[in-house]
């Protein structure tokens, strides 16, 4: 059964077709990767599978349940219980700090927070040292990563990434791109990136162009190392 499954999407924004016709499966356990220009539509394609943007036509189905028959307090529940993002120009308390931003959902709902797992995850992406700097302090770079640990510190089932490494230089990028490889086990992925790096990690690949999709079909899954 697949995690995420699109069916005959289609999307139209003033007029403009965005998305036609898409249909894509996302199995669980696998990397599946999104090629496309800026503006081909990779952003609307997340936003949609990740239930914060619905298509005009066609079905979105999570884990074998469609969304259009859920309340909108059943579609937030799921959200944040099933659900990790990664988008740019992410939300920040600004002047709280990292590990405030990292934990607040935990702070809040006074859930057990994973010390051990966040404490990997900041010396994994080397944000230690930085844990008590407040976000308004960060670069553009040191935000990306609290970005992506916040996006997976409550190990979400299926992780949505938009272009996640963006800012981030040769070296932390390939860190990055390690640590995803190994979140195939436990998650499914959906990655928009225009770095054709990518694609020897996934499980399958796609390119977004003219508002509709197309398999990449000598993608195949290889261990990065």
């Amino acid at each position: 059964m697949p995690s995420i499954e699109l069916k005959n999407i289609s999307l139209i924004f003033r007029g403009d077709i965005i998305l036609k016709d898409i249909s894509l499966n996302l199995l669980p356990h696998s990397i599946t990767s999104l090629f496309g220009s800026s503006g081909s539509g990779k952003t609307s394609l997340l936003r949609i599978a990740s239930t914060l943007l619905s298509p005009n036509h066609g079905e979105v189905v999570c884990q074998d349940e469609y969304i259009r028959e859920k309340t909108r307090k059943e579609i937030l529940s799921m959200r944040s219980k099933i659900f990790g993002f990664f988008f740019p120009e992410p939300i920040f308390l600004e002047e709280l700090t990292v590990r405030e931003n990292i934990l607040i959902s935990f702070i809040l709902s006074k859930q057990t927070i994973p010390q051990q797992y966040y404490e990997q995850l900041l010396k994994t992406f080397e944000i230690t040292q930085l844990e008590s700097f407040v976000v308004s302090r960060l670069s553009s770079g040191q935000r990306e990563r609290v970005n992506f640990i916040r996006a997976i510190i409550h190990s979400p089932q299926i992780l949505i990434l938009d272009e996640p490494w963006a800012n981030l230089d040769d070296r932390m990028k390939k860190i990055l791109f390690d640590y995803i490889y190994t979140l195939r086990d436990r998650m499914t992925i959906l990655i928009a990136t225009h770095d054709s790096e990518l694609k020897k990690y996934s499980d399958s690949s796609y390119s977004l162009y003219d508002s509709t999709l197309h398999s990449l079909e000598d993608s195949r899954a290889q261990d990065p190392k």
